[in-house]
């Protein structure tokens, strides 16, 4: 039984409506509909009425009709859809599989149709700035002498004094131990506000999409497609399980540009600066590198 984490529908629908010469859109489930009745009053007001309704009254007397709608509720429709899509997808790896259209590599070209199995990586630019905050960090690193009542400046006036007096004297070993807290601190910090930047920039140009790395294949997935949230997926990549995913190559990255090996650009090649810079975002973080295939991911799932 598969657990699907990631399925893009648009992909897949395409690729089923050229395999079979069309495509159903629409399916009936009648038994299994769930229906949600709500009853209402409408009221209206007339001065020239001469026939009651239902008997209720003439005249200005107020008419009332009684109102019965259903709907379908939306949580069933999302399972009926989800149903309808997992199938879908049992049905294009059938049709994939049937028709020899799956490269098994390791040598592809541009547009072939790969399924693998491997551990995989899942980066969430959003969700990596929203838990980075180097204040808020420093602030817990130094919670140890935030009692001490000592600043780092009265701590280094204290250290540097040559005739420090008794109470000073007296302070000596707390001031060396903020000095050193301090001391242990600020490279930890510094990664983190790196961090923070790199994960603010990598979020603001990628928008709502993520990164996904199985094996050396590593493309762009849609966040709207997730089967599970950005949150509960970054619990999972612990290299325990394998997971397959269909995806399409793109091509092959031959060079990574490290913002230190740019190429000259021509005024006509501003088409390219948005490929560049995620290169720089991912090649200085190695979550790219050379010889990965960059691919188009249609479906990731637990098999």
């Amino acid at each position: 039984m598969k657990e699907i984490i990631y399925l893009d529908t648009e992909i897949m629908n395409s690729m089923l409506a050229q395999l079979d010469e069309g495509l159903i859109t629409s399916f009936s489930a009648e038994e299994s509909v769930q229906e949600n009745e709500t009853e209402g009053i409408h009221s209206t007001r007339s001065k020239n009425a001469k026939a009651s309704y239902l008997g209720l009254g003439v005249g200005g007397e107020r008419r009332k009709m009684e109102l019965e709608s259903k709907t379908i509720l939306e949580g069933q429709k999302d399972i009926l859809n989800k149903t309808f899509d997992d199938y879908a997808l049992d049905i294009l790896s059938d049709k994939l599989v049937d028709q020899n259209l799956l490269n098994h590599g390791p040598d592809f070209k541009e547009g072939d149709l790969y399924l693998g199995e491997s551990t995989y990586k899942f980066y969430d630019f959003q969700l990596i700035k929203n838990v980075l905050d180097y204040k808020l960090m420093e602030s817990l690193m130094l919670s140890q002498i935030g009692e001490a009542d000592l600043e780092y400046n009265e701590a280094i006036k204290i250290i540097n004094k040559k005739n420090p007096n008794a109470r000073e004297r007296e302070q000596l070993p707390l001031a060396q131990q903020v000095i050193e807290t301090h001391k242990n601190t600020k490279p930890i910090v510094a990664v983190f506000k790196q961090l923070e930047t790199f994960s603010s920039y990598a979020s603001k140009a990628l928008g709502d999409v993520a990164v996904i790395k199985a094996s050396n294949q590593i493309g762009l997935i849609k966040k709207r497609f997730l089967r599970e949230a950005p949150e509960a997926l970054s619990f999972r990549t612990d290299q325990s399980r394998q997971v397959k995913f269909l995806v399409r190559i793109i091509g092959e990255k031959r060079t990574v540009f490290n913002g230190f090996n740019l190429p000259e650009l021509a005024t006509q090649d501003i088409d390219k600066i948005p490929n560049l810079m995620i290169d720089i975002l991912l090649g200085s973080f190695d979550i790219i590198q050379q010889g990965d295939f960059l691919v188009s991911p249609i479906a990731v799932y637990y098999e």
